[in-house]
């Protein structure tokens, strides 16, 4: 009989299947070897995907232009600061954030000195005209931020009266409340005079001013010409 069996050939199967009857004749190495390689595959791509997602948004959250909302009311104060223009008041930049996301607040750089650096210096003679010039300029100063959205200085010192090219004095590193209450948290300033109550409010922080004005003026009386 020709064409009997129903295969290609029309011939019989052989008496033993090719890869053997438990299929031991065969390699099947290569297909075990792409059914990994799928797996794998099936697996990686959507995790690899993941920590994609998951390292961009956290680039995201860190990037330096990113506003938290706690940090709406000190963007605010410096944009209050940036607005005060007086003659006896050292110019505010603004702030910004370095490489370590350390927050910086740029004033305009005075070369000759802070009014401490001045009088302390046994090389340099100033007349009592002088010493009741500067005097004169810190009131100024005072009187126009008390009169001004800031209302008060909160960090006066000689070391933050500055002396221009022109012997003026500017006062610099005046605060609004917010930066002021953040540097008490942090126990940047550890120290107030006895009359200045530990809770005071911040709204009336003139009376502290005058309190650290009449110290400076003390040390500008101390100093022998």
């Amino acid at each position: 009989l020709i064409n009997y069996w129903p295969t290609a050939s029309g011939e019989p199967p052989p008496d033993m299947p090719h890869c053997g009857y438990d299929g031991s004749l065969c390699d099947h190495t290569k297909h075990i070897v792409l059914g990994a390689g799928l797996v794998i595959a099936l697996v990686s791509i959507p995790l690899g995907y993941y920590l994609y997602r998951r390292g961009k948004e956290k680039q995201l959250y860190d990037m330096t232009w990113r506003i938290p909302r706690e940090s709406v009311r000190l963007l605010d104060a410096a944009f209050g600061l940036k607005m005060l223009e007086n003659e006896n008041l050292n110019k505010f930049y603004g702030i910004c954030f370095n490489q370590h996301n350390e927050l910086l607040i740029l004033w305009v750089l005075i070369a000759r000195g802070s009014l401490e650096d001045i009088l302390f210096n046994e090389e340099m003679k100033l007349s009592r005209n002088f010493q009741v010039s500067f005097a004169k300029d810190v009131v100024k100063g005072l009187l126009y931020l008390h009169t001004s959205a800031v209302q008060y200085h909160g960090l006066l010192c000689l070391q933050n009266c500055l002396v221009d090219s022109s012997w003026t004095i500017k006062l610099t590193n005046f605060c609004t409340e917010i930066i002021v209450a953040e540097k008490l948290a942090r126990n940047e300033i550890k120290e107030m005079h006895k009359d200045v109550d530990d809770d005071i409010e911040f709204a009336n922080g003139s009376r502290s001013n005058c309190v650290a004005f009449v110290l400076n003026f003390f040390a500008l009386k101390q100093i022998k010409l």
